[in-house]
């Protein structure tokens, strides 16, 4: 209080980011990921015009695009994982259910893990498929469970590319992309007949 008696200071700190910041270290110390060190690399913040201190960051680019795409190759290895967890579990639940089944053609657990591959990848070659109804429920969550795969690895490598357009300037400009827009839009020329 002798620094700041009037209390103008902590007025014009933001509670709400270092709640934030708590959230954060929290969850880094229980993934075992929180650098406990003091210091670390220097934090460039700006004044801005009303007098509140916060961070630039216009002056960490690099970082900023670096946490972009390690959440993004992230996510996608999380998937990858849950994936493979997933196809394995179903093919054991498929198996068990399906091999001593009248009918059914899916007998040994190299059948079980074909199909379950084949449905994920939304490939279904049809060869191997479960009978029971409990074979056609754990079909359906693979099934769903494969669109979402694809759709997370569609959506990371389009990130990629346009991660590496945005740092090498090689995004087009919006008058260039309604120009573009434009030419394959444009009908052709009526022709007349001679």
């Amino acid at each position: 209080l002798r620094i700041d008696p009037d209390n103008r200071l902590l007025g014009r700190m933001r509670l709400k980011r270092l709640e934030a910041e708590a959230i954060r270290d929290s969850v880094l110390a229980v993934s075992g990921t929180l650098n406990p060190a003091m210091g670390g690399p220097p934090v460039l913040v700006r004044t801005e015009g009303d007098g509140k201190v916060v961070i630039d960051e216009k002056a960490l680019p690099n970082a900023a695009a670096k946490s972009k795409r390690s959440l993004h190759s992230q996510a996608t290895n999380y998937v990858l994982v849950v994936m493979g967890f997933l196809i394995l579990a179903s093919s054991v639940i498929v198996y068990d259910l399906e091999r001593d089944v009248h009918g059914a053609n899916i007998k040994h657990f190299g059948d079980a893990l074909w199909w379950a591959m084949a449905t994920v990848t939304t490939v279904g070659y049809g060869d191997r498929y479960p009978v029971t109804a409990g074979g056609h429920a754990v079909a359906v969550v693979l099934m769903v469970a494969g669109i979402a795969l694809l759709g997370v690895i569609t959506a990371a490598i389009a990130a990629f590319f346009v991660g590496h357009a945005r740092q090498h300037g090689t995004e087009p400009t919006a008058r260039e992309a309604e120009t573009a827009m434009r030419r394959t839009t444009r009908a052709p020329a009526p022709t007349t007949a001679a």
